[in-house]
């Protein structure tokens, strides 16, 4: 994948990115790395997050966000449009970007996509790819990466049974 890949976990009520993946190629995007915590609600990570978790967890996480007083966290409190993010992203597979928070102009606009790292029904983790949309589409980057993406998650998933991993109990 020529594009910047994250490694992210959840932290509370927000995502932590582990680690980071920069393709020296320029195709870079201003995309904040290690220990930066994406918003769960507007990020691919946190989305791709709340989308695949447990039914259990989510409530829990949306219940903490509908109470935060953060911009950032606003929609928790519109359960039909969280509904339909779920819905979309466990059809499609993966989780996008909410870019409808960033002005136009900002040095912050770029798509990003995540699918999710799971152990039986629990998610570890996900993955992420963002991409200048001036470039290249969602669709495009869609068609040519989420294979990889999802090649990869399945691999780190692979391993981790390998290697016997618990995950500890959910929060």
């Amino acid at each position: 994948v020529p594009w910047p890949t994250d490694l992210g976990v959840r932290d509370g009520t927000a995502m932590l990115i582990l680690d980071a993946h920069r393709p020296i190629n320029g195709l870079a995007v201003n995309y904040r790395v290690l220990g930066f915590r994406p918003p769960m609600l507007l990020s691919s990570l946190g989305r791709c997050y709340l989308a695949f978790c447990p039914e259990d967890e989510r409530r829990q996480i949306l219940s903490a966000l509908a109470r935060s007083p953060h911009d950032t966290d606003r929609s928790a409190r519109r359960p039909e449009s969280i509904r339909r993010m779920v819905a979309h992203a466990r059809e499609q597979g993966y989780a996008a970007r909410d870019p409808t928070q960033t002005r136009m102009d900002s040095p912050d606009r770029f798509g990003a996509i995540s699918v999710p790292v799971r152990l039986g029904d629990r998610v570890l983790g996900c993955l992420s790819c963002a991409w200048l949309p001036a470039v290249k589409s969602e669709r495009e980057i869609v068609a040519a990466h989420l294979p990889d993406l999802q090649a990869a998650a399945g691999n780190i998933e692979r391993k981790l049974r390998a290697s016997g991993f618990e995950p500890p109990p959910a929060a």
